[in-house]
């Protein structure tokens, strides 16, 4: 799902999804790996940590999602049905590869409204679904669009929030929304909270149909946005600036058959998700590609996320590490955030993204806070490997 933040996650926003969310794994803390979509979906597919999305997109021959290629030699029929361009900043050529690419099946994408191809891209998702059960494995990934800014809906499909900006298939100016997120928040809020209505709708639409047709306990399903969404919170509208819980903390959800429905207390990654799918399945991912995240299938999760910042450029320098209790902000060298041999952290915030002053703020208070909290996820972040962690230093 596009820009949809985990706190307007609830029974009054998206019963279907909110019901869905007690039949799965979730956890008390779940981070987009990056602040913007072309992030969130080199997270997903990939499972890489976009610190690398540049150089990979930059290559002349990509081979894509080494989890897709995976269940592909496997023998999984792999369909992306999307109502989103997908070549938005060749991010098609990144999760799929441009010289023969991993998928069976890729939506088209005429010129339609969003509205209209996510309920086109769900009813063929649904039709698709069914006439694959007949036999074979599958792998089904949706991209959704009707949440995005200007946040849209169809007028009476559902049962409106309201006041609301606007009409419910119209465009709001940036600097209108801006202005009314600091003076009458619900003008803005209530049309982002519609539009995520209408989605939760489309997705009760789905699961009603693998129900009614005895698919839903066969089939493993994820639930996930691409970012977070922010509405003034830190001087900020929308989203890929910076990297407070707003922009980050998204719906992550699993469905796994006969795993036990759970809140799990650690922190779940987007990274995570082609992992667990392909554990699932019995398989390793194709070595072409190596993957950052852990599967989530058992309890083994690396307790903390780590997310980065696209900002103006698209190697990125500044990212967080978080935790369920703490996140500390850090930076790259800005020149060359891969080849960087120096790593700044910047801040310390709690879990309400408040700066946090360990003891009396003295060098050695901050070194023994972060060698305390942060030390052992350092050694096992893989882009942090190079570092040589030594808290006196």
């Amino acid at each position: 799902m596009e820009s949809v933040r985990e706190d307007v996650i609830n029974t009054e926003v998206t019963p279907n999804i909110d019901k869905f969310r007690q039949d799965a794994i979730s956890f008390t803390r779940a981070i987009a790996n990056g602040n913007a979509t072309h992030y969130g979906w080199y997270a997903i597919i990939n499972s890489r940590t976009p610190l690398f999305w540049e150089t990979y997109r930059n290559l002349n021959i990509t081979r894509g999602s080494s989890g897709l290629l995976a269940l592909k030699q496997a023998g999984y029929q792999i369909n992306i049905h999307s109502a989103k361009d997908l070549s938005y900043l060749q991010s098609d050529k990144v999760m799929f590869g441009n010289k023969e690419p991993v998928y069976d099946y890729l939506s088209d994408h005429p010129d339609l409204s969003p509205l209209d191809h996510d309920i086109r891209v769900i009813n063929h998702l649904i039709a698709m679904s069914l006439e694959q059960a007949k036999g074979g494995n599958s792998f089904n990934a949706i991209f959704l669009d009707s949440t995005h800014y200007p946040y849209r809906w169809k007028a009476g499909s559902i049962e409106e929030f309201k006041p609301y900006i606007g009409t419910p298939q119209g465009s709001v100016s940036l600097n209108t929304a801006r202005n009314l997120a600091m003076s009458d928040s619900p003008q803005i809020t209530n049309r982002y909270k519609n539009s995520i209505k209408y989605t939760d709708m489309l997705f009760g639409k789905f699961i009603d149909s693998l129900k009614k047709n005895k698919l839903y306990e066969k089939s493993v399903i994820v639930v996930v946005g691409d970012h977070g969404q922010q509405f003034m919170e830190h001087n900020f509208l929308m989203h890929g600036k910076t990297l407070y819980s707003e922009d980050l903390h998204i719906p992550l959800y699993i469905r796994i058959p006969g795993q036990k429905a759970e809140v799990r207390n650690t922190v779940g990654n987007q990274i995570d998700i082609m992992p667990t799918l392909l554990d699932y399945a019995g398989l390793e991912p194709a070595k072409n590609n190596l993957s950052d995240g852990r599967s989530l299938l058992a309890d083994t999760s690396q307790g903390f996320g780590v997310s980065f910042a696209a900002g103006m450029q698209n190697t990125p320098h500044s990212f967080i590490l978080e935790t369920n209790n703490w996140k500390i902000m850090s930076e790259l060298e800005i020149r060359a955030p891969k080849e960087s041999r120096r790593l700044f952290i910047k801040k310390i915030l709690n879990s309400d993204d408040e700066e946090y002053i360990p003891g009396a703020g003295t060098k050695m208070d901050y070194k023994s806070f972060i060698d305390k909290h942060f030390s052992s996820h350092f050694k096992n972040s893989t882009f942090l490997e190079k570092f040589e962690y030594n808290p006196q230093q």
